[in-house]
């Protein structure tokens, strides 16, 4: 919650704008004028004040709101994984779309998590080493009877070595990839296809 004022010899509004882009609160030109750097003060500790308000508030809120989610996910989980012959056709394709409902949802919490992580801290990756075809078609299971329960289906096509290891930040990247195969099976008419294609660059 650190808050910073830039003091600067140049009375520029270009130059004040460029020290509020890099991150600093306000800046202040000299010769100093006590009086404006007392108020640029108070505005500063005014700031931090209403940003460690928002971050509780933040916190709080994403904290109600994985309790109840994790709560359904336990229900609907313990559901399928039971005996399915008790269930039709038509409520093991409902159970299906709300453990999908779920599974969005909780992509969502964590995308929120990262972006407030990322304005907090900056991007800050945790590389790991995984083979991308492997992980990738396990990933693709999960969400099998998603695509299949919305009349489509899907190809995996690789075009790289299927032992290719990818080194980044694994849980950042099935992110993005959870992102973009949900738009595919969201806006793909049923009955066609979903291509993904692995390609080594």
């Amino acid at each position: 919650y650190v808050q910073i004022i830039m003091l600067t010899s140049e009375n520029s509004v270009v130059v004040g704008v460029k020290c509020m882009k890099m991150g600093a609160f306000d800046y202040i030109t000299k010769p100093l004028d006590e009086d404006i750097f007392f108020e640029k003060i108070a505005g500063a500790l005014e700031k931090r004040n209403l940003d460690k308000l928002k971050d509780l508030y933040f916190r709080i809120i994403v904290h109600d709101f994985k309790k109840p989610l994790q709560g359904m996910s336990m229900a609907v989980e313990t559901l399928i994984s039971g005996d399915s012959s008790k269930f039709t056709p038509g409520e093991s394709h409902l159970l299906s779309m709300a453990q999908y409902s779920c599974w969005q949802l909780n992509n969502m919490v964590k995308n929120i998590l990262n972006v407030a992580r990322f304005e907090k801290e900056g991007i800050w990756l945790r590389y790991e080493s995984f083979v991308l075809s492997r992980e990738i078609d396990s990933y693709l299971k999960i969400l099998f009877d998603t695509i299949v329960l919305y009349e489509k289906e899907y190809e995996l096509q690789s075009l790289a070595d299927p032992g290719y290891i990818l080194k980044t930040d694994k849980d950042l990247f099935f992110r993005i990839f959870a992102n973009v195969i949900d738009n595919a099976i969201t806006f793909t008419p049923a009955g066609l296809k979903i291509t993904i294609r692995i390609k080594e660059m």
